[in-house]
């Protein structure tokens, strides 16, 4: 069973809502103008850095439109000290799971997450977002993605991750790719003044084999700007339920910023 801990107890405001969700199995991405999240019951004490969780349980918000919660059930850290993010049915409604930190002076350096969740794991409705944000900066909001789905497509071989630097919809903005099914996976990206690197790595050593790797010069989330924070979610492409009707959960074992 699954032991919930470190969980801090006063409330907390969740940032404004992440927007992005490039959907490779339709026409175009889904994007639409930020929305506030309501009010985060829940924040979590993860890789020594404050997370809040997002809740709006009533009102569909980005991406994808989806309904949020914020409960020990959706999100959680176990006593190996992995984040747990959980969507889940409750009450005939599919909802997804998101959290941010509350740090905000994030800047130039270099991004890694070690996601334990093989990929062949997740529903092809279901999302994983890993990315930067900043409510404040337009039009690129400091955002560099990477963005983990089938999006919809059953076929276990289709393009299942892809890197994408905000807004999507400049030419050369995303870029799509396949990772192993049955493999836990690091992706990391290295921003700098004038470029950002991606890599996807075999494994969760910092030091694994690269199977994909991505540097754009031209694809920028811009110059560092005050206000910038990481997230992680979990959603459902379109709001829709997953295929199997079954909770769709993601596991991280790290997260780690290393200042340029």
């Amino acid at each position: 069973m699954r032991r919930v801990i470190r969980f801090a107890v006063a409330l907390g405001l969740a940032s404004a809502a992440a927007v992005s969700g490039p959907a490779a199995a339709d026409p175009a991405p889904i994007r639409a103008p930020a929305q506030v999240s309501l009010v985060s019951v829940m924040p979590v004490v993860w890789n020594g850095e404050v997370w809040t969780a997002r809740e709006s349980p009533a009102l569909r918000q980005n991406p994808n439109q989806n309904y949020w919660m914020a409960t020990p059930e959706n999100v959680f850290v176990d006593d190996q000290q992995r984040l747990h993010l959980i969507g889940r049915q409750v009450g005939g409604r599919w909802f997804a799971a998101s959290v941010n930190t509350v740090r905000n002076d994030y800047s130039y350096g270099t991004y890694r997450f070690v996601v334990e969740t093989p990929m062949g794991n997740l529903d092809p409705n279901a999302a994983v977002g890993l990315f930067t944000y900043n409510q404040d900066v337009l039009p690129s909001r400091q955002e560099s993605d990477v963005e983990l789905s089938r999006w919809g497509q059953p076929d276990i071989g289709a393009a299942n991750a892809q890197w994408v630097v905000q807004p999507w919809t400049e030419p050369g903005h995303v870029v799509h790719f396949n990772v192993p099914p049955s493999s836990p996976m690091t992706y990391e990206f290295t921003w700098r003044p004038k470029a950002v690197t991606f890599r996807a790595r075999l494994g969760s050593s910092p030091t694994g084999k690269v199977i994909n790797s991505w540097k754009s010069t031209k694809a920028l989330p811009g110059a560092a700007q005050p206000g910038t924070q990481v997230f992680i979610n979990l959603w459902f492409r379109k709001g829709l339920a997953p295929y199997s009707q079954t909770s769709q959960e993601v596991v991280l074992d790290s997260f780690t910023y290393t200042p340029r």
